[in-house]
């Protein structure tokens, strides 16, 4: 869930900040390096609050002594669905 929601924030301000920069009539290089540092920093600050929120959602639905548990299960879950790891070249 929280690499889920990083990953939309990112988009997200990288498509915000890219038809802004276009309607403002800025050159492409820059609208560009701007989408790029505004996807890097909202995908952080999606880790961060998916974090947070998944952290408030298991903790409400499992009570705060067994949030530990079902936290690893559902890291296990999300390492499964997304697939076999690539070797480094």
């Amino acid at each position: 869930m929280t690499k889920r929601f990083a990953g939309f924030m990112a988009i997200l301000a990288f498509f915000v900040t890219c038809v802004s920069g276009l309607v403002a009539d800025t050159t492409m290089l820059d609208v560009l390096l701007r989408a790029l540092s505004a996807m890097a920093v909202f995908f952080l600050i999606g880790l961060l609050i998916g974090y947070i929120a998944n952290r408030i959602l298991l903790d409400s639905l499992f009570g705060e002594e067994t949030a530990e548990a079902a936290e690893a299960v559902v890291d296990e879950v999300d390492a499964e669905q997304s697939g076999p790891e690539i070797p480094p070249a």
